[in-house]
């Protein structure tokens, strides 16, 4: 080999290995930027604006992996790969910022990707100049979608959660621990009247909250800060318009950061508190009056005792006298214009602190505070009386209506309401035992006469099971020939310790308490089986008459038992009369014309008792439809010497007997009331004069005689 060619491979053998040595470098340097790389989160790629191509390494085609695992690709295969909705702004960025030499590059967008479908991309670059003109782009890609769709989820979570605030039915408020209003939603807004920005900062407190409650609030936001907290409050607002609305509001603290917030959420109420006052207003008054009730009259008596130990006043009891007759008469709805008319008169008259209130029917309570005398309360109760003094004037028709007053003082009569209300009404009872308007002070007398009645009702109901009533028959004599034509069946309770007591002393007290039903019932039985028992014997011409009071005439089984009775004993219906009291009938007129009627059709006779000394209304002597009417002993004692009882008597017995009704004169005790009453074609006598009541064995040998 010459020299030249040794000189040639020494030149050649040193550039390789200069080229290895470089080639080493190079791959060294490719190594380590390959390490930093692949460990960062960016992609690396370049665009030659020249030939319009895009240069990746490795990692980006992983991101990409698309169909060709390419080094390379030109811009329109990037352009396919963008989302649609994406693709015009990408690409009117990445124009943008060729057109216009900018130096930084960045763009966000979804591009597709083999296998995982499209992902969020975030773009990055740097032009590279060359004399000042843009010859490539050098860049990155960074995958950012689990990013974006975190972002996109709290995006649409804060949309709906503006959206809740501002469309909920629900007043929303926040403010700082500072009281700065940091947030009013739109139903707020609607609400009040108030924009968002008129009550921002310190100025909500002015323009929402009522005056009196600013303090209130302030320091509840001191109390705040303390860590207390009310959880639930109702309050109210001002809104633009002065009106104010209730609100209930439902507190809490929110947690932001290092920030904490005082979050209010409200209901209007204001609607259910007008409904709650309605239905409290309802609960707590008369409907028909307005007066107060007795639930309220109860709560005010309780507050008045519990104020002030010492302090004096009287509970008043009152009870209009024969407030039923104007119900009766012109019917409920003349009874409930008279109710106003006295609720106005007696409410103009009472005034605070002391209150009155009907508690039902025609029956009023007052009390009266601060009244230490009892002169004091009997000028208040004279004023109340007086007031009933005018007559009250109702469909045209004039009445005078009186009042029976009971009187309790407290703390003499008692400390509680239910003490002074019972003693009130029981000295009330006792004050319609005198006419006209009176009132009665209870006294310890009216107690033991009440603890009495107490015990005569105990009495009253061992007397049936004991057997200690009996039955006593008066005869009644046909004026004409003098025979007895029927015989009264009056009761008599023997007490194995006081003797004899009058009817009109327990049949009271037997109606009161309801033992009435089972007395009735003892006395129909006894007496229509003692009829048997005559019929039996042979005195089968004499009736037997039976008095029904006041309250067992109204009830509702009356006529059923009756009828039972009749049909077990097996007697005439024709045979037997029913007496009832003309007080009895009236009582209900409608419903004593349906049972008299009845009574009627069964075949029985009516009596109607003490004639002339109740209503005595003609109108409804007309429509009741009795057989014999009994006159009062009232007109038959002076009948031979009072020229108007001669009249009265006479007019009766000529009304009665214009409506085919038989007269019976109760009462005849004299020859002279006799001989008036024949000379006056009365019927029937029964009296004294004739014979006192006497037991079944006695009244038997008049019917021997007769």
């Amino acid at each position: 080999m010459n020299m030249y060619n040794k000189f040639k491979n020494i030149i050649f053998n040193i550039k390789e290995k200069i080229k290895i040595y470089e080639n080493n470098f190079k791959l060294n340097n490719k190594i380590k930027g390959r390490l930093v790389f692949d460990y960062s989160n960016d992609s690396l790629w370049e665009y030659n604006i020249k030939q319009k191509k895009y240069f990746f390494i490795s990692k980006t085609r992983k991101i990409l992996e698309n169909s060709v695992h390419r080094k390379e690709s030109d811009i329109n295969w990037w352009k396919k790969l963008l989302h649609p909705d994406d693709s015009t702004k990408a690409i009117g960025k990445w124009e943008n910022f060729l057109n216009n030499n900018r130096k930084i590059y960045r763009n966000i967008y979804r591009i597709h990707c083999k296998n995982e479908g499209y992902k969020w991309i975030l773009s990055r670059g740097q032009g590279m100049y060359n004399k000042g003109k843009l010859i490539g782009i050098s860049g990155s890609y960074i995958d950012i979608t689990e990013k974006k769709e975190l972002q996109n989820k709290l995006k649409k979570e804060r949309t709906l959660n503006k959206k809740i605030l501002n469309n909920a039915s629900i007043i929303i408020l926040m403010w700082d621990l500072n009281m700065n209003l940091v947030e009013f939603n739109k139903y707020a807004e609607k609400i009040t009247g108030y924009k968002k920005k008129e009550i921002l900062g310190d100025k909500w407190l002015y323009e929402l909250i009522p005056k009196e409650e600013r303090e209130p609030i302030t320091n509840m936001f001191e109390e705040i800060k303390k860590g207390n907290i009310r959880l639930k409050v109702e309050e109210q607002l001002l809104c633009k318009n002065g009106k104010r609305i209730d609100v209930l509001w439902n507190n809490s603290l929110i947690y932001d950061k290092e920030k904490t917030f005082f979050l209010s959420m409200g209901i209007d109420i204001t609607q259910q508190k007008k409904v709650e006052k309605q239905l409290y207003y309802m609960a707590h008054h008369d409907a028909l009056t307005g007066l107060p009730n007795w639930n309220l009259f109860n709560i005010e008596f309780n507050k008045a005792l519990n104020k002030k130990k010492s302090e004096k006043g009287a509970l008043l009891y009152l009870d209009l006298d024969n407030f039923k007759n104007i119900n009766d008469t012109l019917g409920h709805n003349a009874g409930d214009v008279l109710l106003k008319h006295i609720s106005s008169k007696l409410s103009n008259y009472i005034k605070r602190p002391n209150i009155v209130a009907r508690i039902g029917g025609d029956e009023f309570v007052i009390m009266l505070k601060d009244v230490f005398k009892t002169k004091d309360i009997k000028d208040k109760v004279n004023g109340i009386l007086d007031l009933f003094n005018e007559s009250f004037v109702i469909e045209g028709y004039e009445f005078f209506i009186s009042l029976s007053v009971g009187i309790a003082k407290y703390p003499e009569h008692g400390q509680d309401i239910t003490t002074l209300y019972k003693y009130a009404d029981t000295a009330m009872f006792k004050a319609k035992e005198s006419k006209g308007s009176k009132y009665n002070f209870f006294t310890l007398s009216i107690e033991k006469e009440m603890i009495e009645n107490v015990e005569l009702e105990r009495e009253l109901r061992k007397a049936i099971i004991n057997k200690e009533f009996e039955l006593y028959y008066q005869p009644q004599i046909d004026l004409k020939t003098g025979n007895i034509i029927c015989v009264e069946a009056l009761i008599r309770w023997k007490h194995p310790k006081k003797g004899f007591i009058s009817p009109a002393k327990f049949i009271p007290f037997a109606e009161e308490s309801g033992i009435i039903s089972s007395i009735t019932e003892w006395v129909l039985e006894n007496a229509i089986r003692q009829k048997r028992e005559w019929e039996k014997k042979g005195y089968r011409s004499v009736k037997l008459g039976i008095n029904l009071s006041n309250k067992c005439f109204h009830m509702n089984n009356l006529v059923k038992k009756i009828d039972e009775t009749i049909k077990k004993e097996e007697v005439l219906y024709e045979e037997i009369e029913l007496e009832i009291t003309e007080t009895a009938a009236m009582d209900n007129i409608e419903n004593s014309i349906r049972v008299l009627n009845k009574i009627k059709k069964l075949g029985m006779k009516i009596a109607l008792d003490d004639f002339g000394i109740g209503y005595s209304s003609l109108n409804y002597l007309k429509k009741l439809p009795i057989d014999i009417l009994k006159m009062d002993r009232a007109f038959i004692k002076n009948v031979t010497n009072e020229k108007e009882d001669k009249v009265i008597t006479n007019s009766i017995i000529q009304l009665a007997h214009g409506l085919d009704i038989t007269v019976v004169a109760e009462g005849i005790e004299t020859k002279e009331q006799l001989e008036f009453l024949k000379n006056n074609k009365c019927d029937i006598g029964q009296g004294y004069l004739f014979s006192r009541p006497v037991s079944a064995n006695e009244v038997e040998k008049y019917f021997k005689c007769s």
